[in-house]
């Protein structure tokens, strides 16, 4: 690239054959899909040189690029090649999930928030706006993927861990607390819900954050029980959805228990794990499904009284 009119300078050179740059694209396609799915639409595949772009981003609270005219430039474009290669220290891979992490946790935060709580948009203009902002997520979830794979951590196990299973409780929170807000408040959603005002704790100290959403969601749990049972088909306010988030909350709560630590701390690729979480679909349940749980429920129920 030129330096100035008179001079100019080689900023990267590698040698390699077909084969290894096929092979080096097949691992890149499968770095960046080792994700569950998630609410955001099909999963987009960044190109190396993108990469530098989204680990650089600042993103504020309110979905909004907080860099001024002049982006942030701590990883180089031209690194995503040598991402791709594989031939990136795994020191420096770490500093820049770090970075990422950092950098995008106000644009998790609030994407998570808004899908979770279901916002609609007012007009063509917000509605382009977050299609760029899921774009952008999109984007980020595959990288976050890659750097995971990267790592040698494959997205069959780490669902397991407590990191991923957390980010989940949170978005079944967030869900859940809707769901009251839409039948008990009449659909007066707070800006910020049960899960999402928990987000940044979760990624700082899990078992405070764990200790403080008990106490945030006893009352929606307990309203929750009494309400699966209303036979409620309204759409928004569906009675059958309150006992498939109790169901959920009971499997992934179980799943938990059995991995969480009083003392625990997450390094940065146990916070990407609870991004990954917060944002990835649940498992699919239909209605019928759901219905079933109620029919199980009430049963039990008859049967304790």
């Amino acid at each position: 690239r030129k330096m100035d009119k008179a001079r100019s300078k080689v900023i990267f050179a590698r040698k390699c054959s077909p084969e290894q740059l096929i092979e080096a694209a097949e691992n890149w396609e499968t770095g960046c899909s080792n994700i569950p799915p998630n609410d955001l639409g099909e999963r987009i595949t960044p190109f190396p040189l993108q990469v530098a772009r989204v680990v650089n981003n600042v993103w504020k609270q309110n979905g909004e690029l907080a860099q001024g005219k002049a982006a942030v430039d701590r990883m180089k474009y031209y690194q995503g090649i040598e991402l791709l290669l594989d031939i990136m220290q795994e020191s420096m891979v770490y500093n820049y999930l770090h970075i990422l992490l950092a950098n995008s946790s106000g644009l998790m935060n609030y994407l998570g928030n808004w899908i979770h709580g279901g916002s609609k948009c007012k007009n063509k203009v917000d509605e382009k706006s977050l299609e760029k902002i899921k774009q952008e997520t999109g984007l980020l979830l595959s990288i976050l993927g890659l750097f995971l794979y990267k790592n040698n951590k494959r997205k069959e196990n780490y669902m397991d861990n407590t990191a991923y299973l957390l980010g989940q409780v949170l978005k079944i929170s967030d869900e859940l607390h809707t769901l009251y807000c839409n039948v008990v408040r009449n659909k007066d959603i707070p800006p910020q819900l049960a899960g999402s005002a928990l987000f940044v704790t979760a990624g700082e100290m899990p078992s405070q954050a764990i200790a403080q959403l008990s106490l945030r969601m006893n009352p929606y749990i307990t309203w929750a029980k009494q309400y699966r049972f209303k036979n409620i088909d309204k759409k928004g306010e569906e009675s059958w959805k309150a006992a498939w988030y109790l169901n959920l909350y009971e499997t992934t709560a179980n799943k938990l228990k059995l991995v969480m630590m009083d003392s625990i701390r997450f390094n940065d690729y146990d916070k990407a794990q609870l991004f990954i979480g917060y944002l990835s679909s649940f498992p699919k349940r239909e209605h019928s499904i759901a219905t079933t749980i109620d029919k199980n429920n009430m049963e039990e129920s008859s049967n304790e009284e």
